[in-house]
């Protein structure tokens, strides 16, 4: 029995991997891993929610507490294509620190 954690953003793409992993690995622990910013629509969070159930597989979700703005305001720039830090610090920072906890 192999674990697997499926980053779960709420799009097409994680969805089809999610039910995927379920459906070719059904014995293996599966969990949906959402990095929230705190900014997404929320007919997102209503999907994730609702693919959870469909699934039937947990979902884990963090946050670090801050939205894209409110992290502008924090590092006093403003973020445009150019500047990854929304992403590098509202998931991949949040997602990395949940390594620990994951394992």
């Amino acid at each position: 029995m192999k674990n697997h954690i499926i980053f779960f953003s709420g799009g097409k793409a994680s969805l089809a991997t999610a039910d995927f992993v379920k459906t070719n690995y059904p014995d293996d622990n599966i969990l949906l891993y959402f990095t929230d910013t705190l900014w997404e629509n929320e007919d997102l969070y209503r999907f994730i929610n609702e693919s959870s159930d469909k699934l039937q597989l947990p979902m884990l979700i963090h946050s670090a507490g801050l939205n894209p703005m409110q992290l502008m305001f924090e590092k006093k720039l403003v973020f445009n294509s150019m500047i990854g830090d929304c992403s590098k610090i509202l998931k991949m920072k949040v997602a990395v620190s949940c390594k620990s906890f994951c394992q």
